[in-house]
């Protein structure tokens, strides 16, 4: 599974039968704001192992699941927990959603030539993509790209861009839609690591022991054998950023206001947390167009 949100969710509409549970539900966008996003939800019940635990409508409800961005959010649930539930004498509203950010959880290689580091040493940036599948309508091959950025200044992330090449990554934190239909996630946790080669054995020879040691000397190689990456060479397609850092920082010279902590300037430096995402933001929104933009462009010339 290589994208997985978790989010506490309220029910807004709820249709079950034998097989499934459907329907739609709002999650907060950030913990900070009242800002809040629907999401389309599915979840297979029909077999005994699932994790699904059964809730109804203007309930609140810790969704776990497997999350694609096609137009709308979808979530193939994995597991359903109920936080609150509506009563006569308490019904619960969006406004009752604990304030807390969703989590994104995802998994895939680098785009090449997408490394990015900020000048200002506030947030690098990489993106990251791979086809997705939607368990909700059963649509296959869908094309997910998502922006993951992170504080430079953290030890073990200072490597990261020394290792961008065959590797796959693997980002926690909390996330926000941005245009173009991309995903922008905040790096709270990132690892990466290298495939190893594929082992090529027939399927008759050796004994049981020799396949189970084949199968774990993969695995020994992959820890043992040292490598040095080289640096990707940052694409020429991406502009210099510097006057957009100075435009944002003389608007907000002009302002005397009491900020909350999300629009206060990040310590240490003259910038602004918000805008910091922004910009991050903008340098992916010229490289990535989605193809229904692409195909109203070639309809309109």
């Amino acid at each position: 599974m290589s994208s997985i949100f978790v989010a506490f969710c309220f029910i807004e509409s709820v249709t079950r039968n034998e097989k499934s549970i459907t329907g739609s539900a709002l999650y907060r966008e950030d913990a900070e704001k009242d800002n809040f996003k629907e999401i389309i939800y599915r979840g297979y019940i029909g077999n005994s192992d699932n994790l699904i635990l059964e809730f109804g409508k203007n309930s609140v409800v810790l969704m776990v699941g497997r999350h694609v961005l096609e137009g709308s959010e979808y979530l193939t649930l994995t597991q359903s927990v109920p936080i609150l539930i509506s009563s006569s004498e308490n019904k619960l509203t969006r406004e009752s959603l604990p304030r807390a950010s969703p989590l994104l959880l995802f998994s895939a290689p680098v785009v090449a030539n997408s490394y990015q580091s900020d000048e200002k040493g506030l947030r690098d940036s990489l993106m990251l993509s791979r086809k997705l599948y939607n368990g909700v309508n059963n649509c296959k091959n869908i094309d997910s790209n998502v922006i993951v950025s992170f504080n430079p200044s953290i030890p073990r992330y200072s490597q990261i861009k020394n290792h961008l090449k065959k590797t796959i990554f693997s980002t926690l934190g909390r996330f926000r839609i941005v245009k173009n239909n991309m995903v922008h996630i905040l790096a709270s946790e990132i690892e990466w690591n290298y495939p190893g080669n594929e082992f090529k054995s027939g399927t008759s020879e050796g004994s049981t022991e020799i396949q189970l040691e084949a199968v774990e000397s993969r695995y020994g190689m992959i820890e043992s054998t040292p490598s040095k990456r080289q640096q990707n060479t940052e694409s020429s397609r991406f502009n210099n950023f510097s006057n957009r850092h100075e435009a944002i920082e003389e608007r907000h010279a002009e302002k005397d206001l009491v900020l909350p902590r999300r629009q206060q300037k990040v310590e240490g430096s003259d910038f602004y947390f918000d805008d910091q995402l922004e910009v991050v933001e903008e340098r992916y929104a010229e490289r990535h167009t989605s193809p229904s933009r692409k195909r109203q462009r070639t309809n309109l010339s």
